[in-house]
């Protein structure tokens, strides 16, 4: 039968350690829903040296779909899509299936290394560590009678892809898709943006980058809101150009970083937001004010 193809994005984004990796399908073998768990369980012991029971997680795609351990993947989805690993409370009889399938995986594991590997994390627990939790933002309120200016809180903990020709910038979010129906705006400019939510009108949390990595097209980035996360969706002015990190720092002999100007070049601003009630006018988030 003809073999799957494309790139498919698995995120754990449950606690810390976070965790991405890139599953490429255009190897020989086809992929089982099962065997790609596997390789997930395998990457994520590599890269954080802990253990996930593959036994008792599932892969649920971006509209809520868990997806079936014989399936074989992308399970139509599309080309670079992404796929979340969750824990699953009623699998623990799973581990014996999950367990059958290792032999193969590791197989599929060592053609998946002759692709190379070309997937990213960057995550910031700005002034906390690492080993620090973000704390849980606030559930919307249906009442918005607040007065003053609300409390900002920056946001300590975010997640990025390169995606070819665009960066994806996870932020984890609980109750995402329940925040005001105005409650999310991002400020795009040449070379930097500024992320404000607002889950109510009394608090409002920032994720601003003054330098990136290179320069974007501000005029076609995007956020969207997804469960249990927003994801801005930057896209590169040079699409060729490979992003290790999201933030431009000063490298040794860097006489050309001390030029850059941050908010700089017009400025593009997109709002989103989820099914909640919206916030009145003058309580919505405008970071470019």
């Amino acid at each position: 039968h003809k073999m799957a193809s494309g790139i498919v994005y698995l995120h754990y984004e449950e606690k810390e350690p976070f965790h991405t990796m890139k599953l490429d399908l255009r190897a020989d073998a086809a992929v089982t829903v099962a065997q790609a768990m596997l390789l997930f369980v395998g990457s994520y012991a590599d890269a954080t040296g802990n253990r996930l029971p593959a036994g008792c997680l599932r892969l649920v795609d971006d509209e809520g779909r868990v997806l079936q351990q014989p399936w074989v993947m992308p399970c139509g989805l599309a080309n670079r899509a992404d796929v979340f690993v969750k824990g699953d409370p009623a699998s623990e009889a799973g581990s014996a299936a999950a367990a059958a399938d290792e032999a193969s995986a590791s197989a599929i594991r060592a053609s998946q290394a002759k692709m190379g590997e070309n997937s990213y994390y960057y995550s910031v627990n700005k002034n906390l560590g690492n080993t620090i939790a973000p704390p849980e933002p606030h559930v919307p309120r249906a009442r918005y009678a607040v007065q003053g200016t609300p409390r900002q809180v920056t946001i300590p903990t975010y997640s990025m892809i390169d995606d070819e020709g665009r960066v994806k910038v996870h932020i984890p979010m609980a109750g995402a898709q329940t925040l005001p129906s105005n409650g999310v705006c991002v400020a795009f400019y040449d070379r930097s943006f500024k992320f404000a939510l607002r889950p109510d009108g009394s608090t409002e949390q920032c994720l601003n980058v003054p330098l990136l990595l290179e320069e974007i097209d501000q005029r076609k980035c995007t956020v969207k809101v997804r469960e249990g996360r927003v994801v801005l969706f930057l896209i590169k002015r040079e699409p060729d150009k490979v992003w290790y990190e999201l933030r431009k720092t000063k490298g040794v002999g860097d006489t050309e970083y001390d030029k850059l100007v941050p908010w700089t070049g017009e400025v593009a601003t997109v709002r989103a937001g989820g099914s909640g009630k919206a916030l009145p006018e003058e309580l919505q988030p405008d970071p470019s004010r």
